[in-house]
């Protein structure tokens, strides 16, 4: 039997152009699940930096996406077919769909979900890969200590809020950066000790050293470039800087941030890169953490929804402009 979905696709390069101009929503054909597999509903799907990087010819990450390939992507789904012993129809699952409504998935390759009190957008935000990411970056290179001084840039996306959020249970004093009024409103009712606003009118140097007169203990980077700068600059002795994402250059041609090496030597700070591809043997470990976390209180989700596949391409661009807040999630309206 031959089935068929709707599914977001490559259409094009878009280089420096509109992304969502980049991507078209077509028909698939696919087959009926044979043994080991199952057909899964999508519900939710997780938009993510990575897939603007993938969609130029070259990119940073991984290798660039085939035009006419659907776009990859995690979400949840339900069972509605089952040729395998590990999962019934209606059973949650997690896994790589791809930008699709349907997917034949082999059961080997998906995992069962059991949200947190129904909070099913948790397991892509907080719960999920932001989260762990957030996490296990604090863990291997934060080496947090209780009373120091923590500032994160994009600290209302879903990776800074997280991170603000675990080193805040840590003991740490927290400081976040965010572009908007609304942003840094929610920010403060995460807990964070302090919020800048970078498009306020106050320069953002200026209001690091009024927030951290006397210095960073550890920096989380989500956007590198000048806030990257600003914050070496303001380094305590022995600070240890991850290098998360770099936001402020994805789409463009960028430009290296020139460190003074002799300001990280003399400081004798800690600068590295940080991938959670490189860290998937501490995932179940960093999960099971963050879920007593936010069983305890100490952990909650900022979201902006977009509903429908076909609002995937606009929900992503603006995503990368920074119009969301925390975890941008797209739900798919199903019709079976």
């Amino acid at each position: 039997m031959s089935l068929t979905t709707q599914a977001i696709v490559l259409d094009h390069r878009p280089g420096k152009n509109v992304v969502a101009e980049a991507l078209r929503m077509t028909e698939l054909a696919m087959e009926a699940p044979v043994e080991g597999e199952v057909l899964v509903a999508v519900r939710i799907l997780s938009l993510d930096p990575y897939q603007r990087l993938i969609l130029d010819e070259p990119t940073l990450v991984g290798v660039p996406l085939p035009l006419g390939a659907v776009v990859p992507g995690r979400g949840v789904g339900e069972v509605i077919e089952s040729r395998d012993d590990a999962f019934k129809t209606g059973d949650l699952v997690f896994g790589e769909f791809g930008w699709r409504q349907r997917a034949v998935m082999p059961a080997a390759s998906l995992r069962p979900v059991k949200p947190l009190d129904g909070k099913l957008t948790w397991e892509l935000g907080v719960l999920g890969m932001p989260g762990v990411t957030a996490s296990i970056a604090l863990g291997k290179i934060g080496n947090l200590k209780a009373g120091e001084e923590v500032l994160v840039s994009s600290a209302a996306g879903a990776v800074g809020s997280t991170a603000g959020q675990i080193a805040k249970a840590a003991g740490c004093r927290i400081v976040g950066i965010a572009g908007g009024s609304d942003k840094v409103r929610q920010l403060a009712n995460l807990g964070f000790d302090a919020t800048l606003d970078r498009r306020a009118a106050v320069p953002l140097d200026a209001a690091i050293d009024e927030a951290m007169p006397e210095g960073i203990d550890v920096y989380f980077d989500n956007v590198g470039g000048k806030t990257l700068e600003l914050a070496l600059q303001r380094m305590k002795p022995g600070g240890r800087v991850i290098l998360c994402g770099q936001l402020s250059q994805y789409g463009t041609a960028g430009s290296a941030t020139l460190c003074d090496s002799g300001l990280i030597l003399g400081k004798r700070l800690r600068i590295e890169g940080f991938s959670v591809r490189d860290h998937f043997d501490a995932v179940a470990t960093h999960s099971a953490l963050l879920r007593g976390l936010a069983v305890d209180g100490s952990l909650s989700q900022l979201e902006t929804i977009f509903h429908g596949l076909e609002a995937g391409p606009s929900g992503l661009a603006s995503m990368l402009a920074g119009e969301c807040i925390g975890k941008s999630i797209v739900k798919i309206m199903q019709s079976d």
